[in-house]
């Protein structure tokens, strides 16, 4: 049985270059009894020569495809009745934003499958480009680190590091970074900025990534209980400083058992819990956010809490890169996702808002949302290696089916939101959200 899959041209950012199947991949795949379509596009990081190359035919109607493929939202307009798309929907926590969308995929009774829900027997996520936005992420955060000690007079190392997409390829990015390294391992950083630390929130992909940018310089790493014994130590002036939190660093019960931190009990139960982030703050110099958070966890650092934070002499935190960049989310004062060409704002404690100068009093947040973007083609080629295995059984998606009988290999079974506009039993409770 021929069928067809579809790559959709990506609209919904002029920053938007990725693609979820790279010519290479569909060279693996022109042997197969499936026919490519991919759109044309001025601003994808592969050009439109390249699939043609491998056998994919260049058309801009691709509404009959048997599946449709993209990066991010497609909007609601480019939907058919009875079509099956592939994408980052980010629905799965009830986004307003994308509700409308969702809510057209159930009238037209699609199916709809969500990269962002594949995932193994474990629950890790198997087709991702969380380790380049980690990545990406830990640059801008060096460049708005820079930016924040320019403002107050002192010129470091840091303004030196570029956004990432500045630099061309990731390759180029590190290699710059490497240079700058062996600068503070020969001569050290500022006695000003001394110590300069550096703390991750959680350990999965996206802090991997940055950790990966970080570890690029000299560093000790300390535990987040030697940091608040920071005063005492002996710090180096030729590194940098690496704290890692992990959930139990961040929150304890709100009602104590005495009973050892479960995570899994954490994370079926988040709002027994609290927060105990907030002593650490005062004595780092940057916060990476990378941790996964949703609505009734615990906030990691509160409005309230930074006011009373920016109000403290002793305060030494200037930067904040969340890069998981939830808005009112996790950091309440991540207002508002940023681009790369205007990356940051302060939050002000005094306006309780964002202001774009610097010379509002509070933290300078980087909060680019789309930062793989910036390191496109790297980000592209890791996303559709991860992506290939599943593809020959992709191909083959029969709707007609019912949801219990399509064959489909098992993590791609698990990210089907939608099976010709009904909800599957896994996203059942997503029926709420469109009500």
């Amino acid at each position: 049985m021929s069928r067809t899959i579809a790559i959709r041209r990506e609209d919904k950012s002029i920053w938007e270059k990725r693609v979820p199947i790279s010519p290479e991949g569909i060279r693996k795949l022109r042997h197969s009894d499936v026919h490519i379509l991919v759109q044309p596009s001025k601003t994808r990081i592969y050009k439109d020569e390249e699939y043609a190359h491998f056998g994919a035919k260049l058309t801009e109607d691709i509404n009959h495809s048997d599946l449709v493929i993209g990066v991010k939202e497609m909007p609601i307009q480019s939907f058919r009745e009875g079509g099956a798309y592939m994408f980052f929907s980010h629905t799965i926590k009830g986004q307003p934003h994308n509700m409308p969308m969702l809510k057209k995929l159930v009238e037209l009774k699609s199916t709809l499958i969500d990269f962002e829900c594949i995932t193994d027997n474990n629950n890790k996520r198997l087709v991702f480009f969380g380790k380049y936005a980690g990545l990406a992420g830990m640059i801008d955060t060096f460049h708005t680190l820079g930016i924040k000690y320019q403002d107050e007079g002192l010129k470091t190392i840091f303004a030196s590091v570029k956004m990432a997409y500045q630099y061309g390829t990731l390759h180029k990015a590190k290699e710059a970074l490497k240079v700058l390294a062996d600068h503070v391992e020969k001569h050290g950083i500022r006695p000003e900025i001394q110590p300069a630390v550096f703390a991750f929130t959680g350990y999965g992909n996206v802090s991997e990534g940055a950790q990966e940018i970080f570890d690029i310089f000299p560093y000790i790493e300390i535990t987040p209980a030697q940091l608040l014994q920071l005063d005492k130590m002996e710090i180096p002036a030729n590194v940098l400083v690496k704290v890692v939190f992990k959930e139990n660093d961040t929150v304890e019960l709100i009602q104590p058992t005495g009973e050892k931190f479960d995570k899994q009990h954490y994370f079926a139960n988040p709002t027994l819990y609290k927060s105990k982030f907030f002593p650490y703050l005062q004595h780092l110099t940057c916060l990476v956010n990378c941790i996964f958070w949703a609505n009734g966890f615990p906030k990691l650092l509160t409005s309230d809490e930074c006011d009373t934070l920016y109000r403290n002499p002793a305060n030494r935190l200037k930067v904040i890169g969340d890069i998981t960049c939830d808005l009112n989310g996790s950091i309440e004062c991540t207002k508002k996702a940023t681009q790369p060409d205007n990356p940051f704002y302060v939050y002000d404690i005094d306006k309780k808002d964002i202001v774009t100068d610097l010379k509002g009093k509070g933290p300078l947040v980087m909060a680019v949302d789309n930062l793989p973007c910036e390191v496109p083609k790297s980000a592209s080629d890791a996303f559709s290696k991860a992506l290939m295995p599943f593809m020959p059984e992709l191909a083959m998606l029969d709707t007609t089916l019912p949801f219990a009988d399509a064959k489909l290999p098992e993590p791609i079974k698990r990210a089907v939101i939608l099976w010709n506009g009904e909800f599957t039993p896994a996203f059942a409770y997503m029926k709420n959200f469109i009500k």
